[in-house]
This record gives C-alpha cells, sequence and structure tokens, in this order.
C-alpha cells in the first residue's frame, strides 16, 4: 500500500474536562498539577477535528472542542477557602491546532500478518484560543449570573485567553479506515479569571448589590468552620464575619485603601480533557497513482500528435 493513500482524518471527541485554579483544592495551599483537582467537580468536554498525516512520525491536527468546567469552596479541606465560599461554572470554546509526533508504533498488533489494526503512541503540542464565560449561581433563585460583567475584583478581564495544548494520546486503525483513540490534553492558559478569581476583593462601595453579592459570599456558618479548624489545629488566629483577623489586627475585606486577598494572582488557571474518538480516514491517490495517471495522459497526447491525417 502507498505511503500517501490515508493522509486526510476526520472524527469527533467525547469525555470528560476538569480545571485547576483559585477555588476548590484540598487542605494545602494551591498546588499544581491533577493533585490538588476535585474529581467530583468533573464535567464534560465535546470535539470535533480534523488530523492530516504529514509522514511516517508526524501528524498536525486541528481541533474544536466545547467544555464545562466547575468548582465550590465548600468541597475543599482548607478552612480559608472554605470561609471564602465561593463557586462558578464556565463553558469553554476552544480552536487550536497542534503537531502530533509519533513514539512508538506497531503496524501489525497480534503478529498475524494482516496488518490490522495498527497502533500509534503519540506526544502533541500547539498553540489555540478560548472564550469563556464565568458564572456564578444565585441560590435563592437557583439563577445562573454571568460574572465577568460585575467586575467583582475591578477588573474587566477579556473573554477571550491563549492556551497551550499538550499532552499524550494513542489509536487504533481497523481496516485502514477505521480509527479509535484516547488522549490526555492539558491546557496552559494566559488567564487567571477561569474561575472569576485572581486578586483582591473590589470596592464594595462602587459595587451594585448583585456585584457585593457575588464578590464576597462568606456567612456566618463558613466562618463557625474556619474557627473550629483553626482550634483544631492550634492556631492563633480567628476569622470575623466580613473581615479577617489574625492576633487581633483586624483588616476589613472591602477598605478600598488596603484591598484584601481573595484568590492567587501568581498562577494563571489551567484545564484539562481526557477523551475518547473515532476518526474516519479518506483515501486518496497514492503517488505512484498520479506518477501512472500523468504518464498515461501524456503518452496519448504524444499518440495524438504523431496520428497522420488523409
Amino acid at each position: 500500500m502507498a505511503h500517501g493513500q490515508y493522509r486526510w482524518e476526520f472524527g469527533a471527541k467525547a469525555g470528560v474536562a476538569n480545571y485547576l485554579g483559585d477555588i476548590g483544592g484540598y487542605s494545602g495551599p494551591r498546588r499544581d498539577g491533577p493533585v490538588d483537582m476535585r474529581f467530583e467537580q468533573t464535567n464534560w468536554a465535546l470535539g470535533a477535528y480534523s488530523r492530516y498525516k504529514v509522514s511516517r512520525l508526524l501528524s498536525i491536527q486541528a481541533e474544536f472542542n466545547a467544555a464545562r468546567i466547575r468548582g465550590e469552596d465548600h468541597l475543599s479541606l482548607n478552612a480559608a477557602r472554605a470561609a471564602r465560599n465561593l463557586s462558578f461554572r464556565n463553558l469553554i470554546l476552544e480552536l487550536s491546532a497542534r503537531a502530533e509526533i509519533t513514539i512508538f508504533q506497531d503496524n501489525d498488533v497480534g503478529g498475524r500478518g494482516y496488518y490490522n489494526p495498527d497502533f500509534r503512541l503519540y506526544a502533541f503540542a500547539g498553540v489555540g484560543g478560548i472564550y469563556h464565560n464565568p458564572q456564578a449561581r444565585d441560590a435563592e433563585t437557583n439563577t445562573w449570573h454571568d460574572l465577568r460583567p460585575l467586575k467583582t475584583e475591578d477588573v474587566a478581564y477579556s473573554p477571550f485567553a491563549f492556551v497551550i495544548p499538550k499532552g499524550i494520546g494513542l489509536y487504533f486503525t481497523h481496516k485502514k479506515k477505521h480509527r479509535f483513540g484516547w488522549e490526555f490534553g492539558w491546557r496552559t492558559t494566559f488567564t487567571d479569571y477561569l474561575d472569576d478569581i485572581s486578586g483582591t476583593y473590589g470596592n464594595w462601595h462602587e459595587m451594585d448589590e448583585l456585584a457585593q453579592q457575588f464578590s464576597n459570599r462568606t456567612t456566618p456558618e463558613h466562618i463557625d468552620f474556619v474557627n473550629a479548624q483553626a482550634q483544631q489545629a492550634g492556631l492563633p488566629g480567628t476569622v470575623n464575619y466580613g473581615s479577617f483577623e489574625l492576633n487581633g489586627a483586624g483588616e476589613n475585606i472591602h477598605n478600598p485603601e488596603n484591598p484584601q486577598k481573595r484568590g492567587d494572582a501568581s498562577n494563571n488557571d489551567s484545564y484539562l480533557f481526557t477523551q475518547f474518538s473515532y476518526g474516519y480516514l479518506i483515501k486518496g491517490k497514492s503517488n505512484f497513482s498520479r506518477r501512472q495517471s500523468s504518464f498515461i495522459k501524456k503518452k496519448r497526447a504524444v499518440g495524438r500528435k504523431t496520428r497522420a491525417k488523409f
């Protein structure tokens, strides 16, 4: 079979998404990587793609993904995060392109001489862009509200951001036409606002009522939880409703002269996909077929030119 006969592939993906950012986590401070993810917050991820085989070891892929990510402070074992009591969901629309490098291949799985199916393990990296829209729910009305227009931290951030997708994947090709795959992909982003949290609390006095509600969602019940945890751990400080206090030195959360920390601006947010895929390969002409067709056309043309006319 000639090398160039099955270069194009078109397919779909389905799987799950998760996120790493300022919300959630476990008992300690934020840590980068899956170890700090709350897997009960896993949500759906769907996509479509096209892949082009450049050579035996190199392919390029363009893809579109839509995914839901979410996070909730109340699930965290970190007392400060639990007391903060913020939550969000976000619909991410992603468009990206990437290169895939084959790192292992077996053209005859099972060694039966049928060359069906074949197997590939690959690594990938690329560039892309996303549109995202973080939201939070009003528990009393069960209504979801867009957070970006509220400027909960007095920041007008963009709904668009660059991302760097990277990861590993594998696939089996059945009868040279049907391709079944699995993939794990991490997205490094250039925004810290997938969860609407990054820096400090906004100026309470310049917010409308809805913005105030979603900027600070701390409640007396959550403060009691923090104090109980601090007491059990033997910590000297306490947290009071509406202010943070440590050793008696209090600072109001919404003091515009000295705004208090709401998130961690030193790290951008990120997210990941784990997806299964199905692709259909399109058969094209091989290089040999093209050369043979070109030769026949030329031969016919020469024959017409030398034909005698009477």
